[in-house]
């Protein structure tokens, strides 16, 4: 999986960037080999007005097949509690989805469908 993560006026220190990327790997939950990319954008929306920081995070996972785009968003004053919200959301869409693609495999139609035995 290529990941990537993007910060703007948002500053990360490694100890952030490593556990942003340990916690999205715990989120994929060992999916990891169906993500070609993933990228996670944190973006301060409120920087040239100071005060507190509104920071919205966004995580983008591109799935290898099927061809899909999976988009989870976060937004706090803190920029790895919007993260910790957006993970949270990723975690449960990418379970949905996997599932989803599971019920609709053809051998599993096959098996629970068309066949009495099973």
């Amino acid at each position: 999986m290529n990941f990537e993560i993007h910060a703007d006026h948002v500053i990360l220190d490694q100890v952030h960037r490593d556990y942003i990327e340990k916690h999205v790997h715990l989120a994929s939950n060992n999916h990891d080999h169906s993500i070609g990319r993933m990228t996670v954008h944190l973006v301060d929306v409120n920087k040239s007005k100071g005060g507190a920081k509104d920071v919205t995070c966004k995580i983008v996972a591109h799935l290898n097949n099927p061809h899909a785009e999976l988009v989870a968003e976060g937004r706090d004053h803190d920029p790895m509690a919007a993260f910790n919200a957006a993970n949270h959301k990723y975690g449960a869409l990418l379970a949905k989805r996997l599932e989803k693609n599971h019920n609709h495999h053809p051998d599993h139609q096959y098996h629970h469908h068309n066949n009495p035995e099973l």
